[in-house]
């Protein structure tokens, strides 16, 4: 009896579980520092990437801004690409980047002496409020994008 209600106990906990990674999607990476929230995580499901980053506009929420985009032609590779070449260049404007659902803009900049990313949006059409991403140090954006150097 025991044997079976284990069994059962297991089964269930895998149904459970694949019934929510479904529906998330299967997660490449996450920036994250020591036991904070997080910060962005990168996720995939079907075709389509979704990048969510925390608002740090909110000191007692976590609010999640997002875009997506799809996998055609390397695209998650171009975005990487991009940020690998803004952290070497220090662009001093910010970078736009164009998405279905919202324009994303890239910032470059230095806190503490060390590279930092900060991404940047417009919250929705009707609502011009700006949404600001924690910074994000670029060994954060290798774990972000599931690189593993």
């Amino acid at each position: 009896m025991k044997k079976i209600f284990t069994l059962f106990v297991f089964l269930c906990t895998i149904s459970i579980y694949s019934q929510t990674l479904d529906k998330e999607g299967f997660e490449i990476g996450r920036a994250q520092q020591f036991g904070a929230p997080v910060e962005a995580q990168l996720t995939k499901k079907d075709n389509v990437y979704k990048i969510s980053f925390r608002d740090i506009s909110f000191k007692t929420v976590d609010y999640y801004v997002d875009f997506e985009f799809k996998d055609e032609n390397g695209n998650l590779d171009t975005l990487y690409a991009m940020i690998e070449k803004g952290f070497e260049e220090m662009p001093k404007d910010d970078i736009p980047v164009t998405f279905a659902n919202r324009t994303v803009y890239l910032k470059f900049t230095r806190f503490v002496g060390a590279k930092v990313l900060v991404f940047s949006c417009i919250r929705s059409e009707a609502n011009s409020e700006v949404v600001i991403s924690n910074f994000i140090a670029k060994k954060q954006v290798d774990k972000l994008f599931g690189k593993k150097k």
